[in-house]
């Protein structure tokens, strides 16, 4: 469960991380009002989950039981819309959901659910990558 704790502790980094970043181009009118209230959900959602999991791994629940409760507070968030995004504010939520793609994968559950997230934010990235060269 040591490294499981770890991934915690460095998924929490990468939303603050990435909270950083959203602060910023909210503040400096980059994104809409609208874009920075849905990906701050999912921020805030990320962060509670790992809050939960870290409470989660120290119970005294079985192994298994514990796996269990972890997955599913991770398999509930919605992934938001990342369209229009600037590219410094989407590579943050790619890393905190890489984070969560390798903790899953740590508590040896990640699902389908999971690699879609991860490969659907890959393919927007890839997309905005396009988009932005001259």
């Amino acid at each position: 469960m040591y490294n499981q704790t770890i991934f915690i502790v460095t998924l929490d980094a990468v939303v603050t991380s990435a909270e950083t970043a959203l602060a910023t181009l909210a503040a400096a009118g980059e994104i809409s009002p609208e874009t920075a209230a849905t990906v701050e959900t999912y921020l805030t959602e990320v962060g509670a989950a790992a809050a939960s999991a870290a409470v989660e791994l120290e119970s005294g629940d079985t192994t298994a039981e514990k796996y269990a409760k972890i997955a599913a507070e991770f398999a509930a968030i919605a992934l938001p819309n990342l369209t229009g995004v600037p590219a410094g504010l989407l590579i943050s939520v790619i890393a905190v959901s890489t984070f969560i793609q390798t903790l899953l994968a740590s508590l040896r559950v990640a699902g389908a659910h999971t690699t879609a997230v991860i490969a659907d934010i890959k393919t927007r990235a890839q997309a905005l990558t396009r988009s932005r060269k001259p």
